[in-house]
């Protein structure tokens, strides 16, 4: 549950802390809420698996909304991902990303987000670093590559390999956490999600599980010995690049109410002027008008214009 992890992140001292659910963003806001009340800074994000127009894999990247700008842009890619899919299922397009989709051109790029660059297990130097590539083509100084420890067989050829690709692309590398669960103990819910999500019991599941429980939310002490500094520094620096928050959402009317070339408040003033002259063909009392100026100040001052 978000709210779980949130409340773990808190009771170890961490002080940021990125939701990243797959195509999704529906779990933050009880995330959110938590962080709030525990005062810890919480990064709204997303995972995706990107593939071509053959539906062939490229790259599985998560992204994370710097400001509001970013927020919507995540939040429109989810949605057309989403939308040319079954339900249930998302189609997220390179094409999408690099905004040369036909109904996506302005998220060249993914304005206001940060790219992390999840590499696979059995990547190569070379297909990492293609991918690497076209991260920084795309996202400049917005994009990392991203490294977990999920305490595996491959773990160090898995380091080597995204360390190599880093230098040769010039991409730098980022710890994560690859969290799935907020402590070890609830490895037989996530077995019995695996199995729920492939369609198969658990006894049937095979190396389709985790092969143990290190996938859950560590304690701070223990990164230093898991990770090399400057890679735990890159977490910090981008948890300092995100500075959205979900208070800052409310709702906005749409643009077409008004004119080209007004604002919502001199459209209104327009409007409300324009219909004294019937209620009052012979003249505006100032006694009125000393009224409409006083709602009007007031609207400007609750932004009520468009409503």
């Amino acid at each position: 549950m978000p709210e779980e992890l949130v409340r773990r992140a808190a009771e170890k001292r961490y002080t940021a802390l990125a939701l990243t659910d797959e195509c999704s963003v529906s779990g933050v806001v009880r995330a959110h809420l938590e962080a709030r009340e525990r005062g810890l800074h919480f990064i709204v994000g997303s995972e995706m698996l990107l593939t071509t127009g053959s539906d062939t894999a490229f790259a599985r990247v998560v992204f994370l909304a710097q400001d509001r700008r970013g927020y919507g842009n995540l939040c429109e890619l989810i949605t057309l991902a989403r939308r040319r899919a079954a339900k249930g299922l998302y189609k997220a397009l390179v094409a999408d990303v690099e905004g040369k989709a036909p109904k996506a051109p302005h998220l060249a790029g993914m304005g206001g987000c940060i790219a992390l660059l999840l590499p696979a297990a059995d990547a190569s130097v070379e297909s990492l670093f293609a991918q690497a590539m076209w991260l920084r083509t795309w996202f400049g100084e917005r994009g990392w590559i991203a490294c977990s420890r999920p305490m595996g067989m491959n773990d160090e050829l898995r380091l080597w390999v995204a360390e190599q690709a880093s230098a040769q692309a010039g991409v730098p590398i980022v710890a994560t956490g690859g969290v799935l669960m907020h402590t070890q103990s609830r490895k037989p819910v996530q077995d019995v999600l695996t199995a729920v999500r492939i369609g198969k019991t658990v006894a049937d599941c095979g190396f389709e599980l985790l092969a143990n429980a290190q996938q859950y939310l560590r304690a701070r002490s223990v990164l230093p010995d898991l990770f090399p500094p400057e890679w735990l520094q890159q977490s910090v620096r981008i948890a300092g690049l995100c500075t959205f928050n979900l208070e800052e959402l409310r709702y906005e009317y749409p643009q077409e109410i008004v004119p080209e070339g007004e604002t919502p408040a001199s459209h209104l003033r327009k409007l409300a002027y324009a219909g004294t002259l019937t209620r009052f063909p012979g003249g505006l009392p100032d006694k009125v008008r000393a009224q409409i100026e006083l709602e009007l100040a007031i609207i400007a001052e609750l932004a009520y214009e468009p409503y």
